[in-house]
């Protein structure tokens, strides 16, 4: 699959090597802590492994074996963490699919990446059933309403109550994980990581006292999954499931819920902060938000700390990371505009375009690598490449770093600042977006002459999405044309990436 075997095989330190195995200290120290809330129910620990190992049970009922795909579409919920950790040990891949694509978009998700089992919300499989011809490898769809406990995933579950504990011999190097990202070709790229990638950039995350994390991030977004549920279960915590990016939600839920930490898009706590009906008192248990995906100013960074006391904890990563790679420490006053230090498991260099590392002060091309010295020398390992596109893989880990089309300095104390982008991205609200996935749309109407894609700057989102478009002299009725590209556009993308303003 255009893939790269791990060159290196350093085990984590500590016990836990592989997302399968994520529940077997909690279930065994602490059973009856709860484990996962949601909107509809809540687990403990021992109740979320029973339900894993029902899921197992089901999905090996449907044929699922090692290496299969396995793509999951729903809201932020716990059964799609049971669907997940099921997955895993079976040692089949996990693909998440973001229920704001549209129908067009998911399925190409499914197509490229040929998924056997599809488990949705029964809205999510009206919407793809006209196009159900052009997926040949989708055998199976497995409904869930999770609000509905007679729907198919919750009696499929019940049947196979008490099952018993299955699990294939899981190599936490392997392919485990799809997460898909968008494309400077017009489509996405679907990203490959290993079980123990996941693991070791949740357990990074380094953070004291109890571990009460609320996530808003979707969890069909890879790197939502590992910084929400992989993060939460595998320091023994509670997660929290939160199913909107709604800022009165939210800070109704931490109030409820004495949530102490949380992960959101930028623009969601700027909400929080400004929202004048939103009651302080509520936020009162929560520490300082974990931010990522977004440029943040220093003016919103001195608001969060005014607010909430503390500095903000914000951080720069990548999809192919995975995750975070560079972080603020908590608790500590940050280099104004910096994106932090790395990780203990990772190292930055800036390299030039030959990939000749470059002096401290000097921009180029920020490179993610692994640690050269002390406990965690060479436990990082980068993606496994990119799902079936083997060019783009030999040249996003050229030389054996992960290249990463960002532009950045590394000061005299290591600390990066991230100074642009080589790729031509827009980052929406912590989304990304990449203007020829929305430009191969717009060229798809032959009234077009030319367009581009960009970015403005936005206050609240960190960007917005604009589109350039310059007709065909034959189109008299132009105002009528844009129309029938807007409106395709919302037909075909999701609605992040539809630009808020049109210039003609």
């Amino acid at each position: 699959m255009g893939l790269v075997a791990e060159r290196q095989r350093t085990p984590i330190p500590g016990e836990l090597q592989d997302v399968s195995s994520v529940l077997d200290k909690p279930v065994r120290e602490t059973p009856e802590k709860e484990a996962v809330v949601g909107a509809h129910r809540r687990y403990t620990y021992k109740q979320l492994e029973e339900s894993v190992r029902s899921c197992v049970a089901v999905l090996r009922d449907c044929g699922v074996k090692p290496g299969d795909r396995v793509a999951a579409s729903m809201g932020n919920h716990p059964e799609i963490i049971i669907a997940f950790l099921a997955v895993q040990r079976l040692g089949a891949i996990w693909l998440g699919v973001n229920r704001a694509f549209a129908a067009p978009e998911k399925a190409h998700l499914l197509r490229d990446s040929e998924a056997s089992l599809l488990i949705c919300q029964p809205e999510i499989a009206e919407e793809m059933e006209p196009g159900r011809d052009g997926l040949p490898d989708l055998k199976r769809i497995i409904l869930i309403d999770p609000a509905d406990e007679s729907t198919e995933f919750f009696r499929l579950l019940a049947d196979n109550a008490n099952a018993p504990d299955f699990r294939e011999d899981v190599d936490p190097w392997a392919p485990a994980v799809i997460g898909y990202t968008s494309g400077t070709t017009g489509f996405p790229k679907g990203v490959v990581h290993s079980q123990h990638n996941m693991v070791l950039a949740a357990t990074m995350r380094k953070r004291k006292g109890e571990v009460r994390h609320g996530v808003a991030i979707p969890f069909t977004i890879m790197n939502g999954m590992i910084v929400g549920p992989v993060y939460a279960l595998a320091k023994g915590g509670t997660l929290f499931c939160l199913r909107r990016l709604y800022a009165p939600e939210i800070a109704e839920w931490v109030g409820r819920e004495k949530i102490v930490s949380l992960n959101s898009a930028p623009a969601v706590i700027y909400d929080m902060i400004a929202n004048p009906e939103i009651d302080t008192e509520q936020l009162k248990t929560l520490g300082a938000p974990v931010l990522g995906g977004g440029h943040i100013s220093q003016a919103q960074r001195e608001m969060y700390k005014s607010f909430f006391g503390t500095g903000l904890t914000y951080s720069y990563g990548l999809t192919e990371a995975p995750s975070a790679v560079v972080s603020s420490i908590p608790g500590e006053e940050p280099v104004p505009e910096s994106a932090g230090l790395p990780l203990e498991h990772v190292a930055i260099k800036i390299c030039d375009d030959e990939g000749s590392e470059l002096p401290a002060g000097a921009i180029g091309e920020i490179c993610v690598g692994p640690r050269s010295e002390g406990p965690m020398k060479d436990v990082y390992t980068p993606m496994l490449g990119y799902w079936k596109n083997p060019q783009a893989t030999a040249q996003t880990l050229r030389g054996g770093w992960l290249r990463t089309g960002d532009l950045g300095e590394v000061n005299e104390d290591g600390v990066l600042f991230v100074r642009g982008r080589l790729k031509e991205m827009v980052i929406r609200g912590g989304a990304n977006i990449y203007p020829a996935e929305v430009e191969r749309v717009i060229y798809g109407h032959d009234s077009v002459l030319a367009c581009a894609v960009s970015g403005r700057p936005d206050e609240r989102l960190g960007e917005e999405v604009v589109g350039f478009i310059q007709f065909k002299p034959r189109v008299e009725d132009r105002e009528g044309a844009l129309e029938v590209i807007r409106e395709d556009c919302m037909n075909r993308l999701s609605k992040h990436k539809v630009p808020a303003d049109w210039v003609v």
